[in-house]
């Protein structure tokens, strides 16, 4: 047996104060607010050094004093939170769909302080060209700000794509024509700060989780997000943690096969959810069933019929179109066939629906329910709660500005 002793490295004094930084600004956004020497208590810190540190954080204007409590003995101590607000930092989410370009801006605390959405010019998107329209959103979404004292942690931009999110690397977004688009680095190039850019569907994933009052984020037990649009996708979420997967894609939930022999797909395959599920699909299939059996209940300007959009057809199922129900309760029975595999094997404890199709409530719940007790074991089944989302279209962007402030707030405001 050997006698060596380990040793273990020394950490210098300038990232042990990062590390020192980081931990009492965790401790405050939690207990705020909250006493210097409670922080101490909390972190285990000596009182010399929360105070040192949390004076410089009041002096970068991270942290406010709001007052004092009851004395304990002595002097009455001085009550600390993080600014909130557009007092202090924030962080902005972007999300990037067909035609539109999301931002919000969320404060330390994850409250939402600004919300802009613009369209997108017509035509092919470049890359560059996006990056410069977030480029000029951030400096409109930023302006009241006052520059020299705050600022933002980071940017995030949620890409309906194949994506890296570790390099922030674009593999494929077949909406736009993009192949291997390194995004994150063009996007901190042109703003100067740092930047996540991540796949659509997981960072609305995060968002719902996050900002969910059903249970806390950060549950033991599987959480699935289903996105349900134009195109199907899908994130799962542990213990607040996304499923990524070796190649990053995992929860593409849209090219499970559930019609073999069926339409061909946009990946190449046939009989994919997405190709019999997705919102072009049933507003075909409403289509051929519309010629071939009854006059739809939807009333309808002349000649719009036969170019029926996506979001008319979601009116029709919102207003008890009969024909559009029965469309969505096929649509269902296809869902239900990949979605029992997925409830059989990770056992999750909540399924949130988002997506514009997750956002027709019971007109899809039922359906959906009832087909999954036909093809889910009734033991995993029983222990799963079927919603439909909370925060529609600003899913993405609170999930990237609020995992931005998590992690950001022990990198970036740490230094």
């Amino acid at each position: 047996m050997s006698n060596k002793q380990v040793t273990t490295p020394k950490i210098s004094s300038t990232i042990q104060r990062q590390v020192n930084r980081a931990k009492i600004l965790r401790t405050l956004r939690t207990l705020q607010p909250v006493a210097r020497v409670d922080l101490a208590r909390e972190t285990g810190l000596s009182r010399a050094t929360v105070s040192s540190i949390v004076d410089e954080l009041v002096l970068e204007s991270l942290v406010e004093e709001i007052g004092v409590t009851a004395s304990r003995g002595g002097r009455r101590p001085i009550l600390l939170r993080v600014r909130p607000g557009r007092e202090g930092r924030s962080a902005i989410g972007f999300e990037l769909s067909r035609n539109n370009l999301t931002g919000i801006v969320v404060d330390l605390h994850g409250r939402v302080i600004a919300t802009r959405r613009e369209l997108l010019p017509a035509g092919h998107l470049e890359p560059a060209a996006l990056v410069e329209l977030i480029r000029q959103q951030v400096e409109r979404l930023t302006a009241p700000q006052d520059q020299t004292s705050h600022g933002l942690v980071g940017v995030g931009l949620g890409v309906p794509g194949l994506v890296n999110p570790d390099t922030g690397f674009v593999q494929v977004a077949a909406q736009f024509g993009w192949h291997d688009v390194p995004l994150k680095e063009m996007l901190e190039t042109s703003l100067k700060v740092p930047v996540k850019v991540m796949n659509n569907v997981k960072a609305a994933a995060l968002g719902e989780v996050i900002y969910s009052h059903h249970e806390p984020d950060h549950s033991p037990n599987p959480r699935l997000y289903l996105s349900l649009g134009e195109g199907i996708g899908a994130a799962l979420i542990i213990e607040g943690k996304l499923l990524s997967g070796a190649s990053y894609t995992a929860g593409e939930f849209g090219h499970i096969t559930v019609a073999p022999g069926g339409p061909l797909c946009t990946c190449g395959n046939a009989g994919c959810l997405e190709a019999v599920a997705g919102l072009p699909a049933l507003v075909s299939r409403y289509l051929e069933l519309a010629r071939l059996e009854e006059p739809s209940r939807l009333t309808m300007a002349p000649g719009e019929f036969p170019f029926l959009t996506s979001a008319r057809f979601l009116e029709a199922v919102s207003a008890g179109d009969s024909l559009a129900g029965r469309v969505i309760g096929e649509a269902a029975e296809q869902i239900a066939t990949a979605l029992a595999g997925v409830i059989n094997f990770t056992n999750p404890e909540l399924i949130i629906l988002g997506g514009p199709l997750g956002q027709v409530g019971a007109a899809l719940l039922n359906p959906l329910n009832q087909a999954l007790r036909r093809r889910a074991l009734p033991l995993p089944l029983s222990h799963v709660r079927l919603i439909t989302a909370s925060l529609g279209a600003n899913a993405a962007g609170l999930g990237l500005g609020a995992t931005l402030i998590s992690q950001l707030s022990e990198v970036v405001l740490s230094r």
